[in-house]
């Protein structure tokens, strides 16, 4: 028999009458037992969960807040720290030992903010650093009273999954100050993905109660207006007062934010535009168009004895692969290293680099490998040779760790083996783009189309294939921190998932556009079964982005073998990357055309290569814009197999990497935003440019493999014959081979 709490509030109701509510387990119940809890999950389509009263209300269109701060609430409530006034043997009674030994803290998962003001702004800013969920209620009304006994200590309830409630309010249009506290932080929806906080204002005549768990503990949320429901939330709650006092503010700078269990943290996902991520694309436009005119200077007058140390002009293309290798350095120890430790193994690897670089470049003379080759070889040694070295300085320096639990401690091995194993993706990714555009050069000799088709569905299922592995490797070797193992995988793993899986979306795009460009700048004439590739493309992205091939797989496969081909957390990532890592090939050809148009002095019409390439390239464009207007307006439905699936996703847990619905103490509903893609944190920008860096110069690498380095450079006045093209995608000679 479960202890409760019973106490005299207003309750849903017809008209006005009172009845008797306990807060049981975060579950409302009448005094008759029946449950009022409500479902709008489905919203706008059916609001309410099967068993549920008529009289029970919740708004199919939640009122617009208009932001009249209620100045009823007493001043001076600060954030409230009411402990139990029931003795206790210690504080392990009401649950400070909540976090080890696999369990959470309710605040591992959300922080509830109540409250206006620089303090309430400065709270949910240090939530968001430390990679926590948090939703902040904009309103100055004080707190409804609590019953004799309720526990405001914030960080002492647990998480339940059998207690937890999950209806979170809408971003609706809101007030001035909510809307430009979303826009700071980042609030908006994509999809099935909520990116930032929520950030909401209580409605006029709104209220908000506190719901209890079954210790008492104060564990989440909800808004009320009138008689009807607008959101309700599980969470730790910290109540914040606008008055700006000293003591406030200094309450505010050392309560604790923090997420303990890494598993609780939302995902990564890459955000799209902004002023520095556009001065990273100029800058790119800048040193890639000098690069190609250094490159095309050297390799004009180049004869076999030459040094040909202009090809070091590239490192200024490939900077960013340190940039990756260091967070591999991080995944490795499990943690962030200081700036100054990362700072030092970055340069050692770039020496390493370089050095590698100079090697092959004065060991080969009158022929040397293609350039990808000794460029990939280089950064594998570098990024050896930067691992080693992180290590090296962390084991000297021997900072503490940070753990999930007091109980579990850190797992070298599967450090070393995930490591490992991310370290290996870019190669894989590497080498099946270049399987690829080999495979594409051998079919588009007999038909456009047939080619089309082959490069649509390769380049799909190699980045699918990729993100299902990480996934995979992931739930193996990480995930177990989730429960109670005595030895987990530390720090925060998903920066180098989400890299990856924005690289291979990068390689693959670049792979499709520079395939089209190459049989375009070979042929003499326009072609409009080109038109029919781009159509190919056009349509399977969507396809695939719509989720209709899954959809597919749940019509042809039996119920049996369906979870094989389940969509995860990763998978929905990796669409949002077809937004923000499609426009990367873009840069590469741009900073082209300005060193053809600038070195070359090549007429408009030639900017790339001839007329032909420079229509084509308009077209696909074109195509990448109208395919994430799409995608982005809704004009397709989207997911049709949720519904159909969602017994596979019932006995998953709500945070569970493959869990793409929302599960709460309700049930599984299809139709909104997971858990684990519910607040998700902005890629650093130095990680975004990065993969734009690498994806764009990877591109320009793989359009030599088609027509050349030396048509390329503009030294050739025609791509290289069919005959050798294969033998210059492994070996080039100095001078370049044009005929």
């Amino acid at each position: 028999m479960v202890d409760t709490t019973s106490i005299d509030v207003p309750c849903f109701q017809d008209v006005s009458d009172k009845c008797q509510v306990s807060f049981f387990n975060c579950g409302m119940r009448t005094c008759c037992g029946t449950d009022r809890a409500v479902d709008n999950t489905s919203f706008p389509e059916k609001m309410f969960a099967d068993g549920v009263p008529a009289n029970i209300t919740m708004e199919s269109a939640p009122v617009q807040p208009k932001c009249q701060i209620d100045h009823r609430a007493s001043p001076g409530q600060g954030i409230v720290r009411v402990r139990s006034q029931e003795p206790c043997d210690s504080f392990s009674e009401l649950g400070a030992d909540a976090g080890e030994d696999g369990t959470w803290k309710l605040l591992d998962v959300n922080l509830i903010i109540v409250g206006t003001g620089p303090a309430a702004e400065l709270l949910l800013q240090r939530r968001l650093d430390a990679g926590g969920r948090a939703c902040l209620l904009w309103t100055q009304l004080s707190h409804q009273p609590a019953p004799k006994g309720a526990v405001y200590e914030h960080d002492l309830a647990s998480f339940d999954e059998e207690t937890f409630i999950w209806q979170p309010p809408a971003l609706d249009q809101a007030c001035r100050e909510v809307s430009q506290l979303r826009h700071r932080f980042g609030s908006w929806d994509y999809g099935f993905m909520r990116s930032g906080p929520d950030i909401v204002a209580l409605p006029d005549g709104g209220r908000y109660e506190l719901l209890l768990d079954g210790q008492n503990r104060v564990a989440g949320i909800r808004v009320l207006q009138g008689d009807v429901l607008c959101w309700q939330l599980s969470g730790a709650v910290l109540f914040v007062d606008a008055s700006g006092a000293d003591e406030e503010a200094a309450y505010v700078q050392q309560v604790n934010v923090s997420v303990q269990q890494e598993e609780a943290k939302p995902v990564i996902f890459t955000p799209f535009g902004g002023p520095a991520y556009l001065a990273g694309i100029l800058a790119y436009l800048f040193f890639g168009s000098m690069n190609f005119g250094l490159l095309y200077t050297g390799e004009r007058s180049a004869q076999a004895e030459d040094f040909d140390g202009w090809w070091w002009a590239n490192r200024t293309l490939t900077v960013g692969g340190h940039v990756w290798t260091q967070l591999l350095v991080d995944t490795l120890l499990g943690r962030r290293q200081p700036l100054h430790a990362a700072t030092v193994a970055t340069l050692f690897g770039a020496v390493v680099w370089t050095l590698v670089e100079f090697f092959f470049i004065l060991l080969f003379r009158g022929s040397r490998p293609q350039f990808f080759v000794f460029e990939a070889s280089a950064f594998e040694i570098s990024s050896l040779a930067q691992l080693a070295c992180g290590f090296v300085i962390a084991r000297g320096c021997r900072t503490s760790h940070p753990s999930s639990g007091a109980t579990q401690t850190q797992d070298t091995g599967r450090h070393l083996v995930w490591t490992a194993f991310m370290f290996s993706m870019n190669v894989i990714l590497l080498f099946a783009q270049y399987s690829i555009i080999l495979g594409f050069m051998f079919l588009e000799g007999s038909s456009n189309i047939l080619a089309g088709t082959f490069l649509s569905l390769s380049t799909t299922a190699s980045e699918l294939a990729a993100v299902s592995l990480m996934e995979r490797a992931y739930m193996k070797l990480v995930w177990p921190r989730a429960g109670d193992q005595k030895r987990i995988v530390y720090g925060d793993q998903h920066p180098p998932v989400l890299m990856m899986i924005n690289w291979a979306h990068s390689l693959c795009e670049g792979t499709r556009l520079v395939s089209l460009i190459s049989v375009a700048a070979r042929s003499p004439e326009w072609r409009w079964d080109w038109l029919g590739s781009v159509l190919v493309l056009f349509v399977n992205n969507l396809f695939v982005r719509h989720g209709y091939q899954l959809t597919l797989w749940t019509t042809v496969l039996p119920q049996k073998l369906q979870k094989s081909v389940c969509l995860g957390c990763y998978g929905m990532i990796h669409r949002h990357a077809r937004v923000s890592c499609g426009y990367h090939r873009f840069v590469l050809f741009a900073s082209y055309v300005i060193f053809r148009l600038s070195w070359l002095g090549s007429p408009a019409s030639e900017a790339l290569f001839n007329n032909h390439t420079l229509i084509l390239f308009f077209v696909v464009v074109a195509a990448e814009v109208l395919e994430d207007a799409v995608v982005l307006l809704r004009l397709l439905p989207l997911d049709p197999w949720r519904e159909s699936m969602t017994h596979l996703y019932e006995p998953l847990h709500p945070l569970h990497p493959k869990q793409v619905m929302c599960k709460d103490r309700r049930g599984i509903h299809a139709r909104q935003v997971p858990l684990r893609l519910h607040g998700v944190r902005p890629q650093r920008l130095s990680e975004t440019l990065t993969v734009m860096q690498l994806g764009a110069s990877i591109c320009g690498i793989s359009l030599t493999l088609y027509v050349g380095m030396g048509y390329y450079l503009g030294v050739c006045p025609e791509p290289i014959p069919l005959t050798i093209r294969l033998e210059e995608a492994l070996w080039w000679s100095q001078p370049l081979t044009c005929s």
